[in-house]
């Protein structure tokens, strides 16, 4: 992804955003509600991840439910590829859901993290598939299929959820 130039406003929030006074967290969630913009959106996960803030991991979550922007799915992806995004892996996908994104294009992953992530995940990844509107291919379906098939046998405590997804990829191919 392109680096993207941000308004000194957007400047302005994500120093906010970073600071260690709540006033000004507070200060940040506020601008950031009305002046965010889809580009700011991979400096707002980035600073989601590396905070241990409470006040400001809540009030980011909750600005992240409402994003509408399309472009927020890969952006979200990117993060979910990091390390360090393993504790926020189950929020970060919920986003998909809450917000009504399509993530279809990322099936394949999604697979993938809920067979490597842990119950929760597993269980957000499986609402996100749930809800997919799109026809995938045959091929798609019958490598996703075929993976979970093998990850079931693997994974006795997400296996309930595993086979459900199964059961939800394979029925696309019925339509």
């Amino acid at each position: 992804m392109p680096l993207v130039k941000l308004s000194k406003k957007q400047q302005e929030i994500i120093s906010l955003l970073n600071s260690t006074e709540e006033v000004l967290i507070q200060k940040g969630l506020s601008e950031l509600k009305v002046n965010g913009g889809e580009e700011i959106i991979p400096d707002v996960l980035n600073i989601l991840i590396n905070s241990d803030n409470e006040l400001l991991s809540e009030g980011l979550k909750n600005i992240l439910f409402e994003i509408k922007s399309q472009k927020a799915v890969d952006h979200i992806f990117n993060i979910l590829s990091l390390e360090k995004s393993v504790r926020h892996r189950a929020f970060l996908i919920s986003i998909f859901w809450q917000a009504g994104l399509d993530a279809s294009e990322y099936l394949s992953t999604l697979v993938e993290l809920a067979i490597n992530n842990d119950y929760l995940t597993c269980l957000e990844c499986l609402t996100v598939i749930e809800n997919f509107e799109t026809e995938f291919t045959e091929e798609e379906i019958i490598r996703n299929t075929s993976i979970l098939k093998e990850a079931i046998a693997k994974n006795e405590d997400k296996a309930p959820l595993l086979a459900s997804m199964h059961e939800i990829i394979q029925n696309f191919l019925i339509g």
